[in-house]
């Protein structure tokens, strides 16, 4: 049995992501997610079968975690979600492959998995989601509170990640409030997506505010700080960071240029390689891989945000020029083992 705390655990939903290249418009807004209902995904999935798309375990926090595996850092991880009926897909099995703790994986086999269809048009991929089995979890958070509580304050960084349904946002801050409080060394690290960034649903702000590091696209960024049109970005991100408790949170926005950190006492910038569009081979799952990287710095060093940064830019990047996971082993690990040698070279720890 698994008794030690994993150093980072991911806490959000498990999809089978059925990712395909193609041209086909479905007259949505591109580049971001949409929640579907479940006919609605069975028809996105039979519409792009005939392509034959790449079939996978995901979710945005499971692919961070996953990317992570791949780095050969040696972080213990885990996993807090919801695991629904995969016909031909044991999710058991992908967890116990990869060494994530999965004691927290809660398995409903009543109900399907969720389910994200990735449409790759132009480099650019919009997402259309079902929250199946991971409407759930908001009862199961409610009623496993001090055992999960106890889990993720014993990680050295928590990873928060967006579910669809309406209750999710409403029962995770109370949760992650009560980590904070057996442990204040955690990291909690949010990532809202676009879904949450967009609709601000009742506890998403509470979540930010709980947060260390708050992850966003220029989208979300305008959407979550309430950007008005001709502002400087700087005042955007000061209404973002006068809600964080901790005034020595960061607010990290990723950019196909490079990633701004903003914090109260400063900004900092790191230029990023901005890739053709030809070299794009799969663009979803780019910024779980640039958590990933930035997780695994956070989980040795909670100041070294920028570090993070280029360490989960160059993870990005790498991710990007391949279909699926075929990129992660490997050369993830390559990546890290240099910018590890890099930090140490720099007098880092």
């Amino acid at each position: 049995m698994v008794t030690a705390h994993p150093d980072v655990v991911g806490v959000g939903a498990l999809n089978l992501d059925h990712v395909v290249t193609t041209d086909l418009d479905v007259g949505l807004e591109p580049g971001v997610e949409h929640a579907v209902d479940a006919a609605t995904a069975r028809a996105a999935v039979e519409a792009v079968a005939p392509a034959g798309p790449r079939t996978a375990l995901g979710g945005s926090a499971f692919n961070a975690v996953h990317a992570i595996a791949r780095t050969g850092s040696g972080l213990r991880l885990g996993y807090v979600g919801v695991a629904g009926r995969a016909p031909g897909f044991d999710v058991v099995r992908e967890f116990e492959r990869l060494g994530v703790d999965h004691r927290f994986v809660f398995e409903e086999d009543d109900l399907l998995c969720g389910t994200c269809v990735s449409l790759v048009r132009g480099g650019e991929r919009t997402l259309l989601t079902h929250d199946g089995a991971n409407a759930r979890l908001a009862d199961l958070v409610g009623r496993h509170f001090d055992e999960l509580a106890g889990y993720l304050a014993g990680a050295r960084v928590v990873h928060v990640t967006s579910l669809l349904d309406d209750r999710a946002p409403g029962r995770l801050p109370a949760l992650l409030t009560e980590v904070r409080r057996r442990s204040p060394g955690t990291v909690l690290s949010f990532d809202p997506g676009h879904a949450w960034c967009a609709a601000r649903p009742p506890g998403v702000d509470g979540i930010a505010r709980l947060s260390d590091c708050l992850l966003l696209n220029e989208r979300e960024f305008r959407a979550l700080g309430d950007h008005r049109p001709g502002e400087p970005e700087r005042d955007t991100a000061a209404r973002l960071l006068a809600r964080f408790a901790d005034p020595r949170a960061a607010v990290v926005v990723k950019r196909p240029t490079g990633t701004a950190v903003f914090r109260r006492d400063g900004d900092e910038f790191h230029p990023g390689e901005l890739l053709a569009e030809r070299d794009i081979a799969d663009p979803t799952g780019a910024g779980d891989a640039f958590a990933a990287g930035l997780l695994a710095v956070l989980a040795r060093d909670r100041s070294a945000v920028g570090l993070g940064a280029s360490l989960g830019m160059a993870l990005a990047r790498h991710k990007m020029r391949h279909a699926g996971y075929e990129g992660f082993p490997g050369l993830f690990q390559e990546i890290y083992s240099s910018s590890s040698s890099s930090r140490c070279t720099a007098g880092g720890t």
